[in-house]
């Protein structure tokens, strides 16, 4: 290979350093050079050596993608009147996982390399977790979706939920643990008094309980939450009804109003696939019937490959738990 095509393909692909922040799940943030052209799993190691994460298979980056509305072709002979134009629809945010095996300069646009470090495959049960630290670190990200709104549940399982961590964290109640909640705490800080006061009033029944026992009971409880673990979607159906599509390790449902109104496990679907904005699943017959496809409009078309590969790797981690 001659020396100019050598110098030409080093000028193709050239090492520029940048600086990833990452945020973890207590709030810290710490910064990390790394190659621009490096794949996701080189920042992914970084990051997990740094922070001492050695069950890192559950975890994964996040980073944020700006979408502006994709521009529909009208007919040229089409005059509309100046009335009826619509106006642009705003850019939208959304979250992507950062792909492990792909270059990271062939995801991420330039000037915005900051990421989340996440939980992104949810235990079915994680109660069963052995590791200390990953238990810990699955309570912070639950505790995050809680007050997010992610994670949807009731004012007194909230109440509930919070009173187990304060136990685990600052043992048995006495007269100044509830004036210590909103201090040293992103979470019970952004919390109504009103809230805070159940709180108190949960953790006083909770005396005697080790940090293992109360952290157990968190989990144990969360678990029977119906989106515990569950990544929704915004969608249409094929009569241009607004839907949320949901995947977890289970399958993928579909909620209407907040009722679900689908589900289809991973054994029922045979194929899933994405066409620009469309998002389609394959049906496993039942005996002497057709397959069939359900299919679901999603606002872009990376939104739909988004999901298409969610369902992916969900699919994958829920084969890998069925064979343990």
């Amino acid at each position: 290979m001659s020396s100019h095509l050598v110098h030409a393909m080093d000028n193709n692909h050239p090492s520029e350093r940048v600086n990833c922040t990452v945020q973890f799940l207590d709030g810290d943030s710490k910064t990390f050079d790394i190659n621009a052209n490096d794949v996701g799993q080189a920042l992914y190691n970084s990051v997990c050596n740094h922070f001492k994460v050695t069950e890192t298979d559950y975890f994964g980056l996040k980073y944020t993608v700006l979408l502006s509305p994709e521009k529909k072709l009208s007919n040229v002979f089409e005059c509309v009147p100046l009335s009826q134009h619509k106006k642009p629809n705003a850019i939208t945010e959304h979250k992507f996982w950062l792909q492990l095996n792909k270059p990271m300069s062939s995801q991420i646009k330039r000037g915005n390399w900051k990421f989340e470090f996440a939980l992104k495959f949810y235990p079915p049960d994680p109660t069963k977790l052995t590791e200390t630290f990953t238990r810990s670190l699955v309570v912070l990200q639950i505790r995050t979706d809680l007050l997010d709104g992610r994670l949807p549940c009731s004012f007194g399982m909230l109440a509930l939920l919070e009173s187990y961590c304060v136990q685990a964290e600052l043992g048995d109640y006495v007269r100044e643990s509830r004036s210590k909640y909103e201090h040293n705490n992103i979470f019970l800080a952004k919390h109504e008094p009103k809230l805070l006061d159940q709180i108190a009033e949960f953790h006083k029944e909770h005396k005697g309980q080790t940090h293992h026992e109360a952290q157990m009971a968190f989990l144990d409880n969360v678990k029977k939450l119906a989106l515990y673990g569950v990544d929704l979607h915004k969608a249409r159906d094929l009569h241009k009804v607004p839907v949320n599509i949901g995947v977890n390790c289970n399958g993928i449902t579909v909620y209407k109003d907040n009722f679900r109104i689908h589900r289809f496990v991973w054994p029922k679907i045979l194929r899933f696939v994405y066409k620009q904005k469309h998002f389609c699943i394959k049906i496993r017959p039942k005996e002497k019937e057709n397959p069939t496809w359900q299919n679901w409009k999603l606002d872009h078309f990376k939104l739909a490959k988004n999901l298409w590969r969610i369902c992916s790797d969900q699919h994958t981690y829920f084969r890998y738990f069925s064979f343990l």
